[in-house]
């Protein structure tokens, strides 16, 4: 769930430098420390966005009722049976049947 939010996360970044950047704030110039301070004000909203978002997630999960103590499901293996070898045959055999009809129809065939 996570790996999921980064590229949201990343995209709400680059909102937020922007706005800053249009109020007048370079984050390329000074010392480390002064650029690590002009950062505070693109954190808090992260952060608030941030769980924002995993509260929504949560509720969401919740409505749903998600139970992270219920076993794991399985996917069902699917086997291969006559049904289906009969239907790989009738498909095959009405795509060549369509297939020679139109090429009959613009004289292609014969």
């Amino acid at each position: 769930i996570v790996l999921r939010f980064i590229p949201t996360i990343m995209d709400e970044t680059t909102k937020v430098m922007n706005a800053q950047k249009s109020r007048g704030v370079n984050f390329d110039e000074g010392s480390l420390i002064e650029r690590a301070r002009r950062l505070e004000p693109l954190l808090i909203p992260l952060f608030v966005g941030s769980f924002k978002r995993a509260e929504e997630l949560a509720t969401a999960m919740e409505a749903r009722g998600y139970d992270p103590d219920a076993p794991r499901t399985k996917y069902r293996v699917l086997h291969w049976h006559q049904n289906d070898t009969l239907a790989m045959i009738g498909l095959t055999l009405a795509t060549i049947i369509l297939l020679a009809t139109r090429l009959m129809s613009t004289g292609m065939l014969f």
